[in-house]
């Protein structure tokens, strides 16, 4: 705000004619008049903000609003162009940091162009990533109809699951593909040019976070291959594609085995070769597959999805060798070779119809059922856990006066080979920080003398069965009383109705033993 005297104005309340100096406000940025005294008004001129400009961008005008003259400096600090007196230290300027204009302008335009360049090869990576979506999207129109084509004559729902597959897959593409990163570049390029040398210094840190936005947008703009194969069809099984790499392709004579799972779940071996040129061959191993046709995908993958190799065929009866590239130059000048002759390929195998599955299935679990009789023939009982439980109340153990020599034994059980085991629980005292805690101490204990090899399992349960107390070991017996399988210590402090371990007064024990060897054998 400031004042002046400099006009001659008539009053209202003077006799016509008369004239005096009145005080006129005004703000120093946007020059606009707010009042005006006269002598008759009978109070002091107030300074203060106009309120109305506060905000306005000083570009409004070129000249400084301190002093009325032509800006050509810079203040870093009050963020608003100068004159050449504000220099001089003042109150409104003390300490401050300036630049010249124009200098300011440049650097700030060398960075924005700058940044706006990187945007421009951000969106260029991103013309790459839109070539392989719609290479993937002609892959899913191809493979769509070559599905329709192998279920011609089939049911009218098996086409309309796959169409519908299909479109899915294609909609999220376009809508993928439809993304346009050059427009919003555009709009905001003609926009900076058409800012003033003061808006640009103005709006610089805005322009800086939307570039930045924009750069970001398109690093983020990535690509998940869609599977073009693997359509919802009840009656055309799944393909799924095995990824392997081969190094050093030139000088690799003897071919690379690959497992692979087809659709069936059933392993495959895919024998790859790469010299004198690229084939593969694959071998079941349950020989009865090879009397089914399946359905075989071989690619070599190239980092542009739309040149990458593809070859799809039926194999029937023999394994034979099929070839997709008889020249390994053709490779390397097409960009197929990674760096140290690295090439990277992909196979899948699947029925090549759901009822040549259906019959893959059927085979399978007829073998399946033969191989289980089998097993349960042949098991052993020494696998058979025997166990039982323990039920011990506490109140026996929390009095001090109760010795340490008391001992309580579970009922015995009898493993396969005829030993006898059961689980000992015994007061312990021990001192811990000069005060004796009473302990509970917990055993396994065979009760035969012959020696053995077993493993065995001790469980404190819990009315929460995730906080309840297990412990678990192998351990050789040889006698009675000889403490193996010594579980930690339990603290009967900790045994409380709060916890969790106490269910009616009492304590819940679990123990079992699976016999491993018997007599030392």
């Amino acid at each position: 705000m400031q004042s002046t005297k400099s006009l001659f104005l008539p009053c209202e309340y003077c006799p016509v004619g008369t004239e005096f100096k009145a005080d006129i406000a005004c703000c120093r940025e946007c020059k606009a008049i707010l009042f005006i005294t006269c002598p008759h008004d009978g109070f002091d001129l107030e300074v203060q903000r106009c309120t109305d400009c506060s905000d306005r961008i000083f570009s409004e005008s070129t000249m400084c609003g301190f002093h009325f003259r032509e800006m050509h400096y810079f203040c870093l600090d009050c963020i608003r162009g100068v004159c050449s007196e504000c220099l001089v230290p003042s109150a409104a300027h003390g300490g401050h940091r300036f630049q010249k204009l124009g200098t300011l302008y440049t650097i700030n335009m060398k960075q924005v162009l700058r940044m706006m360049s990187n945007l421009s090869v951000s969106i260029s990576n991103t013309n790459i990533v839109k070539r392989q979506i719609a290479k993937n999207l002609e892959l899913v129109e191809v493979n769509e109809q070559s599905l329709l084509a192998d279920l011609e004559g089939l049911y009218e729902t098996a086409k309309q699951s796959i169409r519908a597959s299909a479109i899915q897959r294609k909609t999220a593409l376009k809508e993928k593909l439809a993304v346009d990163f050059a427009a919003p570049r555009d709009i905001l390029e003609r926009e900076i040019y058409s800012l003033s040398k003061y808006e640009l210094i103005k709006l610089h840190p805005a322009l800086i976070k939307h570039i930045t936005q924009q750069m970001a947008a398109c690093v983020g703009y990535t690509h998940q291959e869609v599977d073009s194969y693997g359509f919802e069809c009840p009656l055309i099984p799944r393909l799924t594609l095995s990824t392997i790499r081969i190094d050093n392709i030139t000088k690799r004579k003897v071919p690379v085995q690959l497992a692979i799972t087809d659709s069936s779940g059933f392993p495959w071996t895919a024998m790859v070769a790469v010299f004198p040129w690229i084939s593969v061959q694959l071998f079941p191993k349950d020989e009865t597959l090879e009397c089914f046709p399946h359905r075989v995908v071989f690619e070599i993958v190239h980092r542009d999805l739309a040149k990458t190799l593809r070859r799809s065929f039926t194999i029937t009866d023999l394994c034979e060798e099929m070839t997709l590239c008889e020249d390994v130059k053709f490779l390397r000048a097409n960009g197929f070779l990674l760096q140290n002759n690295v090439i990277v390929l992909r196979i899948g195998i699947r029925s090549s119809s759901l009822v040549v599955e259906n019959e893959l299935l059927k085979v399978q679990q007829e073998k399946q059922q033969e191989a289980t009789m089998k097993v349960e023939e042949v098991s052993s009982e020494q696998n058979v856990c025997c166990s039982s439980f323990l039920h011990l109340r506490l109140s026996d153990y929390e009095a001090e006066e109760v010795p340490s020599s008391v001992r309580i034994h579970s009922d015995a059980i009898t493993d396969a080979f005829g030993h006898r085991w059961c689980l000992r629980v015994k007061r312990v005292a021990r001192s811990v920080r000069s005060k004796i805690r009473v302990m509970l101490g917990v055993y396994i204990v065979q009760l035969d003398t012959v020696r053995c090899r077993c493993k065995y399992f001790i469980i404190l349960h819990n009315k929460d069965p995730s906080k309840r107390m297990y412990t678990s070991g192998e351990e050789e017996f040889s006698a009675m009383d000889q403490n193996f399988g010594k579980n930690a210590c339990i603290d009967v402090a900790d045994l409380t109705e709060e916890s969790g371990f106490v269910f009616d007064g009492m304590l819940r024990f679990q123990f079992g033993v699976t016999p491993i060897t018997s007599n030392g054998t």
